[in-house]
């Protein structure tokens, strides 16, 4: 994925609780990705095709809540790694760069992969050029705004929106970072975006930064404290995985909720306080540690779906899509459908992705990273 830019360089940083200087930025320049990391993203795609499936389940049983609870909120593990990387390759931070880099590798294929949906939209003129939804005569000028909202393909085009406006934020985080005291506000972040919850409809750019910025914030916090975290989680993971998993219970079980609260922002029809959020920066955080710990026993085993999971992001919203469609039919026709169908789907999903991203690599070669990102 290279929604922060590039691989992670170190596997075992210098300790960084005081500002990296010129021997520890050198280090970091010279030495390896740091695997764990790497292996963090085929995860976390795979947890985001799941969240992202969208089926008539009808009445779930327990475990069903359960496991989706588990994965819906998926984004917010891509949103850590995303701060992770951002604060750990900021040395020698060229804004100007920095920017050129995301509107190569992250606007253009956004732009790219969204302009057959476009086409068809404007084709059949629904969706944003539906006589409801337009803002514009001309339909350029509406296209442009679908795309700055992300309104011609909620699930999951609104993360790029989101996320164009923490890289034109990367000074200010850059400065939060460099006098760590200031690491303090995202208490504050934290608790105010718990508050406002997940916007419904999903595409509500502004609510969606104040709810996703916190996990963006820790990633970074994380990063710059990397050796003293993870040494922690890794000797905690026990006590971190069971307060996690009691949480996700918790939430089920006796708040009633399968994933986060979505609704308008700070509006409590639906709950007041979306524990969901802390609960997944929380999974975030075991996750490293398990990583960490087992990367001798995983080895290069998810190298590839690591490298390919921003392709996978952009393209598996078209192959959910179409296999929606078929279970649709198959429901219609009174056939039983529920967690274990879905479980079936993804790997199909997350296959045929991969292979798409396969073949876009073949034709375009290394001019693939500004059609699908990766």
């Amino acid at each position: 994925m290279q929604i922060a830019g590039g691989y992670v360089r170190s596997e075992r940083p210098p300790d960084i609780a005081a500002p990296p200087g010129p021997a520890a930025h050198a280090e970091r320049r010279s030495t390896p990705f740091i695997p764990y990391i790497h292996s963090f993203r085929a995860v976390a795609i795979v947890a985001v095709v799941i969240s992202h499936v969208d089926f008539p389940f009808g009445r779930l049983t327990l475990g069903e809540r359960l496991l989706l609870s588990v994965s819906r909120d998926a984004s917010v593990l891509f949103l850590f790694i995303a701060g992770f990387l951002f604060q750990y390759l900021s040395t020698g931070f060229s804004y100007r760069r920095y920017l050129k880099s995301k509107l190569q590798n992250v606007i253009l294929p956004y732009v790219i992969v969204s302009l057959p949906l476009l086409l068809h939209q404007y084709y059949r003129q629904f969706g944003p050029f539906a006589a409801a939804s337009r803002r514009f005569g001309n339909p350029f000028l509406q296209g442009a705004w679908a795309l700055l909202t992300a309104a011609q393909m909620p699930a999951p085009m609104w993360f790029i929106p989101m996320i164009a406006c923490l890289y034109l934020a990367a000074p200010l985080l850059l400065a939060v970072d460099r006098h760590p005291r200031f690491y303090w506000t995202v208490v504050p972040l934290l608790v105010n975006a718990m508050f406002c919850h997940r916007p419904m409809p999903v595409n509500h750019i502004g609510q969606a930064l104040v709810y996703f910025a916190p996990a963006y914030v820790i990633g970074m916090w994380f990063s710059r404290y990397q050796q003293r975290c993870t040494a922690f989680v890794e000797a905690n993971l026990v006590t971190l995985f069971s307060i996690w998993a009691a949480a996700e219970v918790f939430s089920v079980v006796v708040l009633n909720r399968s994933g986060p609260i979505f609704g308008a922002a700070y509006s409590f029809e639906r709950g007041v306080l979306d524990l969901n959020l802390p609960d997944k920066l929380l999974l975030s955080v075991c996750l490293v540690g398990v990583l960490s710990r087992y990367q001798s026993v995983i080895g290069h085993r998810l190298d590839y779906l690591a490298g390919a999971s921003f392709g996978v992001f952009f393209v598996h919203g078209y192959v959910l899509n179409a296999a929606e469609r078929r279970v649709a039919k198959v429901w219609d026709h009174g056939a039983p459908l529920g967690i274990s169908t879905a479980m079936v789907v993804v790997p199909i999903c997350v296959l045929v992705s991969l292979g798409l991203v396969a073949a876009v690599r073949a034709v375009a070669g290394k001019r693939s990273r500004h059609i699908i990102g990766c």
